[in-house]
């Protein structure tokens, strides 16, 4: 017995999910952390609120790279994503596009600054995030060469914990726009441009590709990519 009780708790689980995926009115969506904080929450409400009967929802946030690992296990029902990781039996469309910020403490030299350039980004003393964001891949396409030289001097693996030490003047990071939009409107921190360089992610939605078009995620993906595609 205590040999198959892991395995009868995972049936149990996958008959749970079953009678949610029949009934229709429940969606699971996984999401980055950075999607799941400051990203996600308005656009369930704006889609709850087209819907005529109730639905339940939840967000089960996880690094980028094991999204797609849960979806295709059957854990998640739509994935949410900084950077498109496509697999067979799977669909994935754009949803929407975020700029990326230099941002520094409103003590730092540069505070005063709209936009600082490559050369001078070279020189700051930079703290990483959340683990497989895409942002380092992203860097060194946009500006090749010139991203093995950016000075990253520690890795929080946590987008709160990096606006943290910024504030703290501890250094400076490269962040999502929307992740730092509150403290920058508060005066807490400062954000800047790159000169001549234009940094900036596409979110992904998936979804399993045997979905009918009338399945609740089906419904949620359509209404996220045609009400905010490529918008902010």
């Amino acid at each position: 017995g205590r040999a198959v009780l892991p395995y009868a708790r995972a049936l149990l689980k996958s008959a749970e999910k079953f009678e949610m995926a029949a009934e229709g009115n429940h969606v699971c969506i996984g999401c980055s952390g950075n999607i799941a904080t400051y990203y996600i929450a308005s656009s369930i409400k704006n889609f709850v609120d087209t819907e005529t009967t109730p639905i339940s929802w939840d967000i089960r946030a996880a690094a980028n790279s094991d999204i797609t690992d849960l979806l295709e296990n059957g854990e998640i029902d739509l994935a949410a994503t900084e950077w498109v990781d496509p697999r067979p039996g799977t669909i994935t469309k754009p949803w929407r596009r975020e700029p990326l910020v230099v941002v520094v403490s409103p003590s730092h030299p540069l505070a005063s600054e709209k936009s600082i350039s490559l050369k001078t980004l070279l020189k700051l003393e930079l703290i990483g995030g959340e683990r497989g964001s895409g942002t380092g891949a992203l860097l060194r396409k946009v500006i090749g060469p010139n991203a093995k030289n950016l000075k990253i001097i520690r890795n929080l693996h946590s987008t709160e914990a990096v606006k943290n030490a910024v504030r703290a003047d501890l250094g400076s990071s490269i962040m999502l726009e929307g992740a730092v939009y509150d403290e920058v409107k508060s005066g807490q921190l400062v954000s800047l441009t790159i000169e001549g360089i234009k940094l900036e992610k596409t979110f992904h939605l998936a979804h399993p590709a045997e979905l009918p078009k009338e399945a609740l995620p089906s419904r949620l993906v359509n209404f996220l990519t045609q009400e905010e595609q490529y918008e902010k």
